[in-house]
């Protein structure tokens, strides 16, 4: 008898997708190979997916193909929907391992469901906490508590987006520049980054759409046992670190120079 498993993937593009969708192609490659293997896959995804393994459709095609779904309160009903469907069909069928790839979606809905469940966060944090620090920029700077010094034309001290080339070959490679657009903001592209984004990128304000699912992911991190300021923490020493050994070099470099001439 082979194992069982369902594969759950977002629903914003078919599997594997048209176009962008990092998550998606990678959902499309684990069915794939599972398949391979010997292993028996259900996928839930929009019925417009094309893949070997067995496909459970929880909407007609993907949600950026449906007109109505540009409506964001709209776009999550259609979310919430599909993981009802889901939830439904999973208690139906006995799967050996249920992998979950819509992050904390699917997590409500693991507390009546018995089979072990595997979700993979797909880098959904680093974007939507850039989203909430705008947030918070925005409520010091065209808030109460910035009211005085704007009133007498002080100017808005903005935000810097340091080095926002993509490191991930799985991703866009204008994904930190296409996500973060908005007033206010200074964004620092590596040459590569630039040329890319010059050559496909999309102008658009994007860092205040999609703000309460930015706000979601970042509250249900502590679902997955992630502490989001002891790691931000540890990011923000290792970074200070890293500037002062890169200084110290600098420094040592210099001495010698001197001592050479």
């Amino acid at each position: 008898m082979s194992i069982k498993i369902a594969q759950i993937s977002p629903i914003e593009e078919s599997v594997p997708p048209k176009k962008y969708g990092g998550t998606e192609r990678i959902v499309a490659a684990l069915c794939n190979g599972l398949v391979k293997k010997g292993v028996e896959v259900t996928l839930f995804a929009s019925k417009d997916s094309k893949t070997v393994a067995n496909l459970f459709p929880l909407v007609s095609k993907s949600l950026r193909k449906i007109k109505e779904c540009q409506d964001q309160k709209i776009r999550e009903v259609y979310k919430y929907l599909a993981m009802i469907e889901t939830s439904k069909a999973v208690l139906d069928n006995k799967f050996d391992l249920i992998h979950n790839h819509t992050n904390w979606r699917f997590l409500p809905f693991s507390s009546f469901i018995k089979t072990q469940i595997l979700s993979t966060l797909h880098g959904p944090l680093n974007i939507a906490y850039q989203k909430l620090v705008y947030k918070k920029f925005k409520d010091i700077f065209y808030g109460v508590p910035f009211d005085k010094q704007r009133s007498r034309g002080l100017a808005i001290q903005r935000i810097v987006w340091g080095s926002t080339g993509t490191k991930n070959p799985k991703y866009s490679d204008t994904l930190y520049v296409d996500e973060i657009i908005g007033p206010d903001t200074i964004n620092t592209l590596p040459m590569n980054t630039l040329e890319a984004f010059l050559d496909h990128g999309k102008v658009d304000l994007t860092l205040e759409r999609d703000l309460n699912e930015a706000q979601q992911t970042v509250a249900n991190l502590s679902m997955f046992g992630i502490d989001l300021n002891e790691l931000t923490d540890q990011l923000q020493k290792e970074g200070v670190q890293a500037f002062v050994k890169a200084y110290d070099q600098l420094i040592d470099s210099l001495r010698v120079k001197c001592q050479i001439s």
